[in-house]
């Protein structure tokens, strides 16, 4: 428990520091780019969330301490982090580096392209139809791969044993790829993995248990 705390603190003050310095930032409001508008640097809010619409391009990160990050159709951003809000990536999007999410959810729609990992702490992530090129991970959250997502990575599942940790499901349905691993860095963690008929774990599955569709 100690070690997340201080990853948590460790992730929370690489944020608050940048931003306190950065003019574009704003504190309680949240910001807005409009469709097809091009922004040059980070985009960043601190209790106030961030809306990207369709079609821009964002030559810098999105950022954001307690507030949601919503990208919209079409876009381009460098890379996403937020603490204590939710990312959603929308249909279409490239993320050229990674995303980062201590407290919220992650979900990345149909044909969208993540060039970096997609990471969280206490957080699930979600992933149609996309495609990943470096790890998942994840300490507290569950992981569901759909329709025909293709992932380059691996899958890690990081964290202790304490009682307190809920046992964790990973699903790779629907025609979705894992071309690494799935490993679980905890030997006595509970991660189960529940793979269709259709889809494939090219990798080693290491200290998980397998559930196969019949």
């Amino acid at each position: 428990m100690r070690n997340v705390k201080l990853i948590f603190i460790s992730f929370t003050l690489s944020f608050i520091l940048p931003l306190i310095s950065c003019d574009s930032a704003t504190i309680n409001k949240s910001l807005t780019i409009q469709d097809r508008e091009k922004v040059s640097g980070d985009v960043s809010s601190i209790n106030g969330s961030i809306q990207v619409g369709e079609g821009c391009l964002i030559d810098g990160e999105c950022q954001t301490i307690n507030g949601n990050i919503n990208i919209g159709r079409n876009s381009e951003v460098e890379g996403l982090q937020s603490v204590n809000g939710s990312i959603l990536v929308g249909k279409q999007v490239t993320i050229n580096q990674d995303i980062r999410s201590v407290n919220g959810n992650v979900e990345v729609a149909e044909e969208s392209r993540i060039q970096g990992k997609i990471s969280t702490i206490n957080g699930g992530i979600e992933l149609n139809k996309a495609w990943i090129k470096q790890d998942l991970e994840t300490r507290q959250g569950d992981i569901l791969l759909d329709q025909g997502t293709e992932l380059k990575g691996d899958i890690v599942i990081r964290g202790n044993s304490q009682k307190k940790n809920r046992p964790l499901t990973i699903q790779i349905l629907n025609g979705s790829k894992v071309k690494g691993d799935i490993r679980v860095t905890n030997p006595d963690r509970q991660v189960e993995v529940y793979v269709s008929t259709d889809s494939e774990i090219q990798g080693k599955i290491i200290h998980a248990k397998v559930v196969k569709d019949s």
